[in-house]
């Protein structure tokens, strides 16, 4: 909760030394690494995106990886002009989060990344 309140915030530079910390200590990273790829994500300084996405991916890896990984990444795929990654990345996050929020919007993302002439997000 800490993580994602400083993230909203913006406090981007002070989460980022937190996670540059806590990753360093042994144990489950799932977590961690998903709020490291949010924080490139979010921030979107210049090489953010490349590594917002190793970060996800490293995160999806872990055992203890949140469902919103796969959200995070089909954000991703789908800025980068990914469409199918993007649409597989939304049916794995739907798939794990069925009660998700933000259901609506993103079976909305999922019927327009269906032809190729939508691929431009």
């Amino acid at each position: 909760m800490f993580l994602a309140d400083n993230l909203k915030l913006g406090h981007f530079k002070r989460t980022e030394h937190l996670l540059d910390h806590l990753l360093r200590v042994p144990g489950d990273r799932g977590d961690l690494l998903f709020y490291q790829g949010e924080l490139y994500r979010l921030r979107n300084a210049p090489g953010d995106m490349p590594r917002a996405v190793r970060s996800l991916l490293d995160a999806s890896l872990e055992r203890d990886a949140p469902p919103e990984v796969f959200r995070s990444l089909g954000f991703l795929h789908g800025r980068m002009g990914y469409t199918d990654k993007a649409r597989d990345c939304y049916t794995r996050y739907l798939s794990l989060r069925p009660d998700a929020p933000d259901r609506a919007v993103l079976e909305k993302r999922l019927h327009r990344h269906e032809t190729p002439e939508d691929a431009e997000d």
